[in-house]
């Protein structure tokens, strides 16, 4: 498959390919104005899926005039400093996460340590667990610095570094309590 071939995970090849069989119309009638109606994240992903899809029909100088003609962004222009001042403020949604956290450390005591890693490093979910699992292998000394204050996330590329988002180190010292 074309996109596999592009280096990307094969979800993600698999979420740009339904986008693609779905909204492949678009290019074809070339009015992207329906982009507008979805929200960013959305737009964002059928953005990607069909510039894939006109990289693979060779027509990926005409995707590009038809996005510059309708002044399309990949990205909506809002930093990420601002976003994070929005979910602190917002509805309260930062006191109703902590809130959510606690709850479900006393609903599930079984997971409460992989949740609060989780929460503390800000790792996705399998990246966590994988993070969780090298503490407690034979690689920990290698994983963590010597003065055991950093995850060294970066000796483990293939886990870590991914191509949208990379994490390098997380400082550890709050982890010592369960790992020590």
């Amino acid at each position: 498959m074309y996109l596999l071939s592009q280096e990307l995970e094969r979800k993600t090849a698999m979420q740009h390919y339904g986008y693609a069989t779905q909204y492949n119309y678009i290019l074809t009638n070339g009015n992207l104005s329906e982009l507008f109606t979805y929200p960013d994240s959305k737009r964002k992903h059928i953005m990607k899926a069909l510039a894939a899809y006109s990289k693979y029909t060779g027509e990926y100088e005409k995707w590009q005039q038809m996005r510059r003609n309708f002044q399309l962004k990949w990205s909506s222009g809002a930093d990420s400093l601002t976003g994070f001042h929005n979910i602190l403020k917002e509805n309260d949604d930062f006191d109703k996460m902590i809130e959510w956290v606690y709850i479900k450390r006393k609903e599930y005591p079984r997971f409460a340590n992989i949740l609060m890693f989780k929460v503390l490093t800000g790792l996705r979910p399998t990246e966590a667990i994988e993070s969780f699992n090298l503490l407690l292998s034979i690689k920990k000394q290698e994983y963590l610095s010597e003065d055991n204050i950093l995850l060294q996330h970066y000796k483990f590329p293939e886990i870590f570094l991914r191509r949208t988002k990379k994490t390098f180190i997380s400082i550890a010292n709050c982890f010592l309590v369960l790992f020590g």
